[in-house]
């Protein structure tokens, strides 16, 4: 195109409000216009802005001019430099926006740039591209800005803040955030030696600034944009498999655990003799309540009594039920009960009750639940940076509520629903370990899989 059909075909309003038609780029730029909407340019048939400084340019240059058809695309931003007696500095397609029409998360990009030109033509260069650009002059800040937010792209001049500099910062940015793609843009000549460095310190590209490589430095940055969008995208997937996999393979697995109770019977219409053995363990000097318990051992209860707590120690892992008396002669009932509380290893949980029984009332029973927290009070924490005082040196009870029962019934009733429930957690695990064996196969697919998920997110977290 050339310099007449070009200021032919200019007409529009400044932002200062002066109409301009068949303007010439120097009157334009003479009018103080900042910027400039064109309703029509010949050879171009679509709408665009330029941007174009205070000053006028100097000349129209012919091979500035043809530049305005290269490749015969149309262009949404036109640069001047006036400053330097270049007329057209540089300009990019429109039409590459929709390169950045999908959304993604984080489309913020940090300029660490002087003041200037160039920092003018990369912003707009940006901003086209349809990034949030954040600019700042001071290394510092940049380094707490990326700290502070997401940014998906970082750009540091290579002299910035002094000569060959900006690597130093370009790698800081990088342990801050590792997920930003940095890049280092040399705005005149960059040494091999600078280059590498950049590489080496973790720049995803080295750019020179010139104006025919721009659209070029416009499209490394997308696709770095883009990249982290699928990232991402795929993360956000995984973990979506990840849960869908998990609530098929419980869902599968209750089904499965449903139709196997369904072919056994109820254990709760189950006779005592019909449930697994159930042994129980009496700590105390007195026999009085041993003695008033109905147990039959041909229904499965085994009973044992002992009459020191010291005993009762070494004994009751072995055993289902342990109910110690509160009073022993060697040791408190309540340190005795919580210990083998805190010892439980053969099996899931013991039944474990602290009881005052008195033969002259014999109807009665009260039971006390354990807490397992000896020596601390549950409700009355100290914190770990007070020193220890007299309060800490109390005997604390660590039994719950008591419970008042008509004794033997309701103990005998108690003890049953325990054998009961003890019954019902032997049927699940062995219903478990049915299905384990049925579908080995398939399970260790299932946690070969989840690992190599775990350490994809793992990884890229």
């Amino acid at each position: 195109m050339s310099r007449r059909s070009f200021q032919s075909g200019l007409s529009g309003t400044t932002s200062s409000g002066t109409s301009i038609r068949n303007a010439s780029p120097r009157s334009v730029g003479e009018s103080g216009a900042n910027t400039l909407r064109i309703r029509g340019i010949q050879s171009i048939a679509v709408s665009c802005s330029i941007c174009i400084s205070p000053a006028g340019p100097r000349a129209m240059g012919a091979d500035e001019a043809t530049r305005s058809t290269r490749e015969g695309k149309p262009r949404s931003w036109i640069f001047w430099d006036f400053l330097a007696g270049k007329n057209l500095l540089h300009w990019f397609s429109s039409q590459r926006r929709c390169s950045m029409s999908v959304p993604f998360i984080g489309n913020e990009v940090l300029l660490l740039m002087p003041e200037g030109r160039h920092l003018t033509t990369v912003r707009a260069l940006l901003v086209d591209e349809g990034f949030v650009v954040s600019h700042t002059t001071d290394p510092e800040r940049a380094i707490d800005l990326i700290a502070e937010k997401f940014y998906v792209c970082a750009i540091f001049d290579l002299d910035t803040p002094k000569r060959h500099k900006g690597v130093k910062w370009m790698k800081k940015a990088r342990q801050a955030s590792p997920q930003t793609h940095c890049f280092i843009l040399s705005l005149e000549k960059c040494s091999a030696a600078a280059a590498i460095s950049a590489y080496r310190g973790g720049a995803r590209d080295v750019f020179i600034f010139k104006p025919e490589d721009l659209e070029n430095i416009a499209s490394r940055i997308n696709a770095a944009a883009m990249e982290t969008v699928r990232r991402t995208e795929h993360d956000r997937l995984m973990l979506q498999v990840q849960s869908t996999h998990e609530q098929f393979f419980r869902r599968m697995l209750q089904m499965y655990l449903e139709l196997l109770e369904a072919r056994e019977p109820d254990v709760s219409e189950l006779y005592d003799n019909e449930l697994p053995q159930c042994r129980i363990l009496i700590v105390d000097s007195e026999p009085a309540l041993s003695a008033g318990l109905t147990l039959s051992s041909d229904d499965g209860w085994v009973v044992e009594v002992v009459p020191l707590g010291s005993i009762a120690l070494e004994k009751a892992d072995e055993y289902h039920v342990v109910l110690v008396a509160r009073s022993l002669p060697d040791l408190p009932g309540s340190m005795v009960a919580t210990s083998v509380r805190k010892e439980e290893k053969s099996r899931e949980k013991h039944e474990i009750f602290v009881y005052t029984y008195d033969p002259a009332t014999p109807a009665r029973v009260t039971l006390f639940e354990v807490s397992g927290n000896l020596g601390s009070s549950v409700s009355d924490p100290q914190p770990q940076h007070q020193a220890f005082t007299e309060k800490d040196a109390r005997l604390v009870d660590v039994l719950g509520k008591p419970m008042n029962l008509p004794f033997p019934n309701m103990l005998v009733e108690r003890l049953r629903q325990f054998r009961r429930e003890a019954a019902r957690r032997d049927r699940k695990k062995h219903y478990l370990s049915s299905f384990k064996a049925a579908n080995y196969d398939f399970i260790e697919q299932y946690e070969r899989q989840k690992k190599s998920i775990d350490a994809w997110l793992a990884g890229n977290n």
